[in-house]
């Protein structure tokens, strides 16, 4: 149950891993958008954000 801990690190100084990790959540604009359209921000409330990434691309 924990032969994933034997995977080696990924050398993200490699740029083609990078650039490729930079790529990945291209898919995403699209539920983020609906996500926004049906929440209601409002003053003074708590959020957590759970994502890992390099941001949400627009």
């Amino acid at each position: 149950m924990t032969e994933y801990l034997k995977i080696p690190a990924t050398n993200w100084n490699d740029l083609d891993k990078a650039s490729a990790y930079d790529q990945l959540p291209n898919w995403s604009p699209y539920f983020g958008e609906m996500i926004f359209k049906h929440i209601n921000p409002r003053k003074n409330i708590t959020a957590l954000d759970f994502g890992v990434g390099t941001g949400y691309p627009r």
